[in-house]
């Protein structure tokens, strides 16, 4: 019998205390050790969700949804699957170790959904989310009723967000990746390039372009938000289309100067240049200071 998990203090949903656990991870073994707690924390959420959610399990996965039995296996084949492709399609990014099993938690409504994440977060005001990789003590996904929502773009676009876990890289690459992968799994464009291009080009100056070098734009409750995910995956495609040095470049990008010596290095252009290629002339230039 296994013992129980100790929880988080004054939360409505059963958390686990992640720092304490940890204290307890053997030197050795681990994937064994963090399997048996993922597994113990799926049954007090599968209890706590009552029925008819249940778990779902497969060799790198849990899912914990209302789905029917069949609906259920079908997903978790897609998660397998998808893993291998995403893995594939990041080249030496696509391969951090998975310790565990990865849990995906599907909430048959949106309210459950954000009262889930909110644990996760300070109080404030958030963008809405169709899915979120929560990177938090036991790396898990969480997604919002799928009957509103794209669930294979999102646990995608999760999926390779998971895999980026453990680098360093500024989240404006992070995201232009997640997104190429997004798309060249499912097939579905988000959104029209050259539309995109017709947004941008009157929206960015050299003040709010630091939202974006810093990653905050991508948080933001309004048009930012949007418009720093068309902007990261217009830069990334634009670079991903030279492939050997594009993986030298990902690999060596810091979120401490936006990816720029990574980029002079590899391409041999400045991030300034490099904006300056989708938006014309202006001072695209990253200061942290701002």
């Amino acid at each position: 019998m296994r013992s129980p998990l100790p929880l988080r203090d004054k939360l409505t949903w059963p958390i686990p205390d992640w720092s304490e656990i940890e204290k307890s991870e053997p030197a050795e073994n681990s994937n064994a050790f963090w399997t048996d707690v993922g597994s113990s924390w799926m049954d007090l959420l599968v209890e706590f969700f009552e029925a008819p959610y249940k778990v779902t399990e497969s060799p790198h996965f849990w899912l914990i949804s209302h789905y029917s039995p069949k609906q259920a296996i079908d997903q978790v084949k897609w998660l397998e699957a998808t893993l291998q492709k995403i893995q594939k399609r990041l080249g030496p990014l696509g391969h951090a170790e998975l310790v565990g099993k990865t849990p995906v938690l599907v909430f048959g409504n949106d309210d459950d959904y954000y009262e889930y994440i909110a644990n996760y977060y300070d109080e404030g005001e958030w963008a809405t989310s169709g899915g979120i990789y929560l990177n938090d003590g036991y790396g898990h996904f969480a997604i919002p009723d799928c009957s509103k929502h794209n669930l294979g773009g999102a646990l995608a676009h999760e999926l390779t967000h998971s895999l980026m876990r453990n680098t360093d890289i500024p989240l404006w690459l992070n995201e232009g990746l997640t997104q190429i992968c997004e798309e060249s799994i499912t097939g579905y464009m988000s959104f029209d390039m050259e539309t995109v291009r017709e947004n941008i080009d009157s929206f960015w100056n050299q003040t709010n372009i630091q939202l974006f070098w810093n990653g905050s734009g991508f948080h933001t409750p309004d048009e930012t938000q949007a418009l720093s995910y068309h902007l990261a995956q217009l830069l990334t495609f634009r670079l991903i289309r030279n492939r050997t040095p594009f993986d030298a470049f990902v690999l060596g990008a810091q979120k401490a100067d936006a990816g720029e010596a990574s980029l002079v290095e590899h391409f041999g252009i400045s991030l300034q240049e490099l904006v300056a290629s989708s938006l014309g002339v202006g001072d695209w230039r990253y200061r942290p200071a701002r």
